[in-house]
């Protein structure tokens, strides 16, 4: 193993070439080494997530000033539903059908996104963050499985799943600002979760910053486990 991948979308999106850092246990001399080949490589930014656990790759990223972008968490849940399960009839959630997101969508993909290790990167424009949700959710309008909640014609809240880890994964998860407290993202994940039962998994798993408190007790009031943590650190080269 190198102790690195390219990663082509990520470099295609930003114009420039990108890295992930795949090594463990790296003590500062490796991690040099391995920042000093990407460079020869035309690298520019190389991605690093550090098990929490692994406190010599964290000692060794935070020696070389890697920019920490924050602590993301995944949680893991058993399902308690059956294939015999049904979905709710209530017309309050409904499917995304459309082809393509519409301004809702975007707005609040643009919004909730704020928590994300690229919205907190100083050297990352603000509109290459947008550009990069709006791509995101264009991309999962045409590949996931997406439920809404309307209020009054406009989407105030949407999940968002697909499959990760051979699990249900809860890819995103919104909710307009002005109508959050009203316990509208615990009944999208609830209908998420008969979604998946439905479908044949048996396990659901969700990632997000620790920094969202909310969507940390959320998920953990819904019974969810925390499986594994990890320390983002971005660096420039």
């Amino acid at each position: 193993m190198s102790g690195f991948e390219i990663l082509k979308w990520d470099s295609d999106f930003f114009g420039f070439q990108v890295a992930k850092i795949t090594a463990k246990d790296v003590n500062k001399a490796e991690l040099e080494s391995l920042l000093k080949k990407l460079k020869t490589l035309n690298v520019a930014l190389a991605y690093l997530a550090a098990d929490t656990r692994d406190s010599l790759s964290i000692e060794s990223a935070e020696s070389l000033n890697g920019f920490f972008t924050g602590q993301k968490v995944t949680y893991v849940s058993n399902l308690g539903y059956s294939k015999e399960s049904t979905l709710s009839k209530s017309k309050e959630i409904k499917r995304f059908v459309e082809k393509k997101p519409d301004k809702d969508l975007i707005n609040l993909i643009v919004d909730g996104g704020k928590f994300s290790r690229f919205y907190v990167d100083p050297k990352i424009k603000n509109k290459q963050y947008e550009e990069l949700h709006k791509l995101w959710i264009t991309n999962s309008v045409k590949n996931n499985t997406i439920f809404v909640i309307e209020n009054n014609g406009k989407i105030i809240a949407f999940v968002s799943l697909n499959e990760k880890n051979n699990r249900g994964n809860i890819d995103f998860i919104v909710v307009d600002k002005k109508h959050r407290g009203k316990g509208l993202a615990t009944k999208l994940m609830e209908h998420a979760h008969i979604w998946f039962a439905l479908n044949g998994y048996k396990t659901v798993q969700a990632d997000t910053q620790i920094k969202n408190v909310n969507a940390c007790k959320m998920y953990e009031k819904l019974g969810y486990k925390k499986e594994k943590s990890e320390k983002i650190y971005h660096f420039w080269i």
